[in-house]
């Protein structure tokens, strides 16, 4: 029970953490920053994630806050024609490269239903990864990315899923951040290295798999959150929408239920009449007899 405690904890925290980001594009060419898909290293980066469109898909790679700033684009199925990374804004242009710093797939589009994709960029090499094909632009004088951005061109939408973590592929190099401390008249560096979120814990409380720890000691450190967990977790039945659902008969108003509704209540009224018909009619010759005697 407390391991599985544990574990509803580390999820609660770590959806909190990581949530996806769904969003749908409607073919402006207005870049849409996404603000939670933060890079963790301007250097490299990988993020896998799913469109779901017919043509013009653009995701940018910006290396400041805009598009206004250097970027590179990746564009999926420009005109249902081709694919393309590229070193600045290009928008529909399919005639070839516009600046030397592009390289085009020819003959694809995206289907209209979510599709897998991989972006990938590591000092210059940008890798882009299509249900159909894959493309590498190596750019010699490396854009850092600092942010992601998409949008789609020429009057089409498409719909957007992402995951908020942007991991780190293998073999990329990050440096390694020195930090300085001074403790009385002696001065210590630090090496500190920030990883990315999913090379850390996700869960204030994973510390504990480190610590040599009986469960009836874990119990005590996690008293007030199990309290909590059983009471936001313990569910009355009585209160529950579909317990309530049975006690009320729901009003419908649809002409057919109206119809049966009507028919019943004639079919009732009408044996009703018969029967209580029959019964006065005789009690009036009863009374008739008696009058006459």
């Amino acid at each position: 029970m407390i391991s599985f405690l544990i574990f509803v904890i580390s999820g609660y925290f770590g959806s909190i953490l990581c949530a996806d980001i769904y969003l749908t594009t409607n073919g402006t060419y207005k870049y849409i920053v996404l603000e939670n898909l933060e890079p963790f290293s301007y250097i490299c980066g990988e993020m896998n994630f799913q469109i779901r469109g017919k043509k013009n898909a653009f995701i940018a790679l910006l290396s400041g806050n805009d598009d206004s700033e250097p970027l590179y684009e990746i564009a999926f199925g420009i005109k249902d024609l081709c694919s393309t990374i590229r070193k600045e804004k290009g928008e529909l242009n399919t005639t070839g490269p516009l600046s030397g710093f592009e390289v085009f797939f020819y003959t694809e589009g995206i289907e209209n239903v979510f599709k897998n994709f991989t972006i990938r960029w590591n000092n210059g090499t940008i890798y882009a990864k299509t249900p159909f094909t894959s493309m590498t632009l190596n750019d010699d004088s490396p854009l850092p990315v600092k942010k992601i951005a998409v949008t789609t061109a020429g009057d089409v939408s498409a719909d957007w899923h992402f995951n908020t973590e942007v991991s780190i592929p293998d073999g990329c190099n990050i440096p390694v951040q020195q930090t300085t401390t001074t403790v009385g008249d002696s001065t210590q560096e630090t090496q500190v290295c920030k990883c990315p979120c999913s090379r850390v814990p996700n869960s204030k409380w994973l510390y504990l798999k480190n610590l040599n720890l009986t469960l009836d000691e874990i119990r005590v450190i996690l008293t007030d959150e199990l309290e909590n967990l059983r009471k936001n977790l313990t569910i009355d039945k009585t209160n529950t929408s579909a317990y309530l659902r049975t006690k009320i008969s729901a009003p419908d108003n649809r002409p057919s239920a109206k119809s049966i509704g009507a028919v019943g209540v004639l079919f009732l009224v009408t044996i009703a009449v018969l029967i209580f018909g029959s019964d006065i009619i005789n009690l009036f010759k009863s009374a008739q007899q008696l009058y006459k005697r």
